[in-house]
């Protein structure tokens, strides 16, 4: 058996009257911070030492770093999403700017189409 650092990061998302929760998972985590999570695993133990686990530490710069900016997800919605009052979404890819239509131009997006060709039933592509 192999053990592989993988992402689970939970990040919050405020604006003046909502609240919303992504949950970066495998791939979507470098994509946003460029930064491996094995990279962040020695990182973390090497400037913890052994404190322990009840002790409050800075969360990584990478992390930090993207605070303020603007990125665009696409996301994974399943029933699971609409039962809980949790607002958790999961991401699946952080989209390349350059892949994105010019700012200004409307491209054609149907918001709820279900993309069939997904591994994961209910995929749906904004």
């Amino acid at each position: 058996m192999t053990r592989v650092a993988m992402y689970h990061d939970e990040i919050c998302v405020y604006d003046d009257s909502e609240k919303a929760t992504f949950v970066l998972l495998g791939d979507a985590g470098p994509e946003l911070t460029g930064s491996q999570a094995a990279e962040l695993i020695d990182n973390y133990f090497e400037a913890n030492g052994d404190m322990g686990a009840n002790h409050e530490m800075s969360s990584p710069k990478c992390l930090v770093g993207t605070i303020g900016q603007t990125h665009k997800f696409r996301v994974k919605v399943s029933s699971y999403n609409f039962t809980v009052p949790s607002h958790t979404i999961t991401v699946t890819e952080v989209v390349c700017p350059a892949l994105l239509p010019p700012f200004g131009v409307v491209a054609e997006i149907q918001p709820y189409a279900i993309d069939e060709t997904a591994h994961a039933p209910g995929v749906i592509q904004f």
